[in-house]
């Protein structure tokens, strides 16, 4: 990535700060390619990574009155995007410790045996989410794993609610109906969802 000397960093922060757009796409430009890798590096998902620098640099600007304060802009680049990053890191844990805990108890109520285990099950439910278009594979994530309510996505996508609340509907249904052709009843589904709606609604 190319550098540049301290003094032209300044005065195009002040330039970002008083608004001009074309600073900032000069400064998204310098960044964007390098801070991509790095998400990447550390989320593993390319989508992730594009979603979580578009999200930084979209915090730089709203924010733009206070960047001829920071000292380095790289450096801060970096340590937002890392932040941003482990913060999606941890809740999608999170989520799966929970999902582990939901699927050991809705697995302690089942008397019959073979039952797929946790893994199989979460494998089996991105296998059938990858079937989807890549809207409806969008709108599910940002649903699922950064817990948007329906307006938010709505407005993130360009969508009316109700478009967006259809695609989640259809996207359930299908997953269902997946789960239920490898002998996942529509039962455990059911309390799958009740038990814990950040997965899919």
């Amino acid at each position: 990535m190319k550098e540049i000397p301290q003094y032209e960093e300044t005065h195009l922060l002040s330039r970002i700060a008083g608004g001009d757009e074309h600073a900032f796409r000069s400064l998204f430009d310098l960044y964007k390619g390098r801070v991509i890798v790095y998400a990447l590096r550390l989320s593993k998902s390319r989508y992730v990574a594009e979603e979580i620098v578009q999200e930084v640099f979209l915090k730089l600007w709203t924010n733009r009155v206070q960047l001829p304060e920071i000292q380095s802009i790289g450096t801060y680049i970096f340590v937002l995007v890392k932040n941003r990053t482990l913060d999606h890191l941890r809740k999608i844990a999170n989520e799966g410790r929970l999902f582990e805990k939901v699927w050991h108890t809705i697995s302690e109520r089942q008397e019959a045996p073979g039952h797929l285990d946790v893994k199989d099950s979460i494998r089996l439910i991105e296998k059938a989410v990858g079937q989807l278009s890549p809207q409806k594979q969008k709108i599910f994530y940002l649903s699922r794993f950064e817990g948007l309510s329906h307006h938010e996505i709505a407005e993130k996508c360009a969508l009316s609610k109700n478009t967006v609340k259809n695609h989640l509907v259809k996207t359930l249904r299908h997953i269902r109906l997946f789960l239920m052709q490898h002998d996942i009843t529509p039962v455990i589904f059911s309390l799958i969802i009740s038990a814990s709606d950040i997965f899919f609604l």
